[in-house]
């Protein structure tokens, strides 16, 4: 092999010419960098190790002395046969290889410590923060604790390190002979994926670590602003503390032993009413709420279910009365319990909002206590259960066992109690645990342990949702369309598939949370039906984000629903079926570079391996970047969502400009061209014949030409 020279600043390697070479260092040295991080390579190391795909990173290769150099060609995929034929470069290989994965896991092992130190500055910083907006001057500085907690999970196998520090040992002992090359071989294909693994890791902590690191700047800045404004605050406060203090006062006397004040309104057993008391005094002294503990974890279960028995037959005598205390508001749609339990500051708060109206029926945005009034009172069925069974579905099956006759079927599915009971017992429950979050230390009873901002920082209002939602609309026009069939015979209408927009319910669980749970997508069978949506009252994470990632759960089961048994079947084209079929055979997919599939299949590890939970991640996206021409998405879901999650035509002439979606919008909208002009015909034939043009066949025209 002829010794090759490089001179000082020359970069040597091409990582665009693919990873078919690898270079002996015989004298000099050569730096090998990624993100921030870089290391020294010199005499008897082996530079760009095969099968490291590094055209996935940011790793570059500079000289930084003048370097002598062997160059080795190993034909693809055949670096066994290139270990049996060069016996001299083997044990440099292998040393090469350890030293450098010993290098990239020590920069990750600092990243990693890095960014513990971050995390605690971050939440020193945040804390600060809370209490100074605790008192309310500010609470407009978040944490977006689900993307926090995908930044913090970026870490490497606990194993990988020490694996390599035995393997290395082992391999030290050896006699490198022929019969050896194939374990050889597998160890330095492996090694050299490991390294691309840790490289990227350690690029992503890098950009993690950043994240980190502004925010906790942004946060420290903010608090220099609330002390700035406190001062000014609290004059104008002394000076409404005289009057406002008489009124917490007459609050606060009202709210004393709040516990026994709504067991003895809910008329309970005096067994499960003195069962439930002594409980809460159980649980208001433990000190660890959430604990493991059996004890602990028992003593949650006994309050929840007495919970649920003293919820229940508190509504059902409300139902009764003429009108509802403050307390029982604050107990059905805040899960408000005992004055000490939350704190009188944060009770008295409660109180008044319970006279204040946050949510608003009319425009699909329900308190709890609302969302079960109309259960009651059959403005709105009950929902299915955790198991996917409707109400109407679960007396049938009562009636089939002959546990009901088909007469007291029909009269059970119009009483109110019976209703209402069904969506306490079977609903309610799964609901209120999922949205909190808070699966495995769930309790229902509202408790300032689980309040890690203010209140009324974390209040959902009616108002917001709907501003947010219709954001969503702005850009996904068609997100609660679904298609129906027309037919009006006497305006010349024979039959026609129309679409017809309805918005969903949202029912505000009472507790704090940071979950939105999407609970069906229609009522019974019914497609034009809202969807059913449960978000937590007081909202721990970014309400945006959770309602963008409802809508995309929405619109990946609403299309389930609609292709039934063939959803996933790609030989019938949808939304589901082609997304479903595109994760299925990325690997084979030659649209997507080796870059793209590996990043689907990092997503899909952070997914769960869930198709679901992929698409509505890719939704969230598509939503939030694409359509302001920020390119995330790989170039086949691109396709998808252009052709079955069609933007706006506002949005579609802003992205028109960029070469990267215009062609996909060139194809969508000829399609909707074509639709249009067909729909035009038949208001053009309806005209002619002097009939009225349906107002739906109007509203189709119109939403063809969104």
């Amino acid at each position: 092999m002829a010794v090759k020279t490089l001179e000082v600043g020359e970069l040597g390697v091409n990582t665009e010419e693919g990873i078919n070479k690898l270079l002996l260092i015989m004298k000099g040295a050569v730096r090998v960098s990624f993100g921030g991080s870089s290391y020294v390579l010199r005499n008897g190391d082996v530079v760009l190790v095969p099968t490291a795909d590094l055209i996935e990173s940011s790793v570059s290769y500079e000289v930084i002395e003048k370097t002598n150099f062997v160059e080795y060609i190993i034909e693809e995929g055949h670096i066994r046969d290139f270990l049996l034929e060069h016996k001299d470069i083997r044990k440099y290989l292998v040393v090469s290889l350890f030293k450098q994965q010993n290098e990239i896991s020590g920069r990750y092992k600092l990243l990693k410590y890095e960014q513990e130190s971050l995390l605690g500055y971050l939440k020193t910083c945040y804390e600060e923060y809370l209490s100074l907006s605790e008192g309310g001057y500010d609470s407009s500085e978040d944490i977006d604790e689900e993307e926090l907690e995908a930044e913090l999970n970026i870490k490497l196998p606990d194993w990988m390190t020490g694996y390599y520090e035995t393997l290395k040992e082992l391999i030290d002992g050896m006699d490198l002979t022929d019969s050896s090359m194939n374990f050889l071989s597998g160890v330095v294909f492996k090694a050299a994926d490991d390294m691309l693994q840790m490289i990227v890791g350690c690029e992503e902590i890098e950009q993690a670590n950043e994240i980190l690191s502004d925010k906790a700047k942004a946060i420290k800045q903010r608090c220099e602003e609330l002390r700035a404004s406190q001062a000014a605050y609290e004059e104008i406060e002394d000076e409404e503390d005289a009057s406002e203090g008489e009124g917490a006062s007459e609050i606060a006397r009202e709210l004393k032993g709040s516990a026994r004040k709504i067991v003895e309104y809910s008329e309970v057993s005096s067994e499960i009413a003195e069962s439930f008391l002594g409980h809460l005094r159980e649980y208001r002294n433990t000190a660890n709420k959430n604990g493991s503990e059996d004890s602990v974890r028992v003593l949650r279960m006994a309050l929840t279910k007495e919970f649920y028995e003293i919820y229940t037959m508190a509504f059902l005598k409300s139902m009764d009365e003429d009108s509802l205390p403050e307390l029982l508001k604050m107990f059905f749609d805040f899960g408000y319990v005992d004055e000490e339990l939350v704190g009188m500051d944060n009770a008295i708060y409660l109180y008044r909002l319970a006279k204040t109206k946050f949510s608003s029926p009319e425009i699909g945005v329900y308190s709890m206590y609302e969302w079960l009034e109309d259960i009651y009172f059959g403005q709105k069925d009950p929902g299915r259960s955790e198991f996917d069974v409707d109400y109407a579905e679960y007396l049938h099956e009562r009636q089939r066992n002959r546990e009901i006759t088909k007469t007291e079927e029909v009269s059970l599915f119009k009483d109110s109690e019976s209703r209402v009971r069904y969506e306490l017992e079977q609903v309610f429950p799964s609901v209120n645990k999922m949205t909190t979050g808070r699966i495995v230390t769930f309790c229902p009873l509202l408790s300032k342990h689980n309040m890690m901002k203010s209140l009324d920082g974390m209040l959902v209002e009616a108002k917001r949702i709907r501003t947010i939602l219709d954001r969503i609309r702005m850009v996904d026009y068609g997100a609660f369309y679904r298609e129906t069939m027309f037919a009006d015979p006497d305006n010349g209408v024979a039959k026609e598939l129309i679409s017809v927009e309805v918005l969903p319910d949202f029912i505000l669980t009472p507790n704090i949370g940071n979950r939105g749970v999407m609970w069906q997508e229609i009522e019974g069978k019914r497609r034009t039906t809202p969807a059913r949506m449960f978000i937590s009252v007081f909202q721990q994470e970014e309400l945006d984000l959770q309602i963008k990632r409802l809508t995309g759960q929405f619109r990946w089961e609403m299309c389930k629903r609609i292709q039934g048994a063939r959803w996933n079947d790609v030989t019938e084209p949808s939304l589901t079926s082609v997304y479903f079929d595109y994760i299925q055979y990325y690997r084979k997919n030659n649209d997507l570079s080796k870059e793209a599939k590996e990043k689907v299949k990092n997503d899909l590890v952070r997914s769960k391996n869930s198709f679901r939970e992929m698409f509505i991640r890719d939704y969230v996206v598509w939503i939030q970047f694409e359509s302001e021409g920020s390119p995330r998405l790989n170039k086949v879901v691109r396709q998808i969502f252009c052709t079955y999650i069609p933007f706006s035509k506002g949005v579609r002439d802003r992205l028109r400009a960029n070469p990267m979606y215009r062609e996909l919008l060139e194809r969508y909208e000829v399609k909707q061209k074509a639709k249009l002009h067909r729909m035009d015909n038949l208001i053009k034939k309806i005209t002619n014949m002097g009939k009225r043009v349906p107002d739906e066949i109007l509203k189709e025209f119109e939403f063809l030409s969104l």
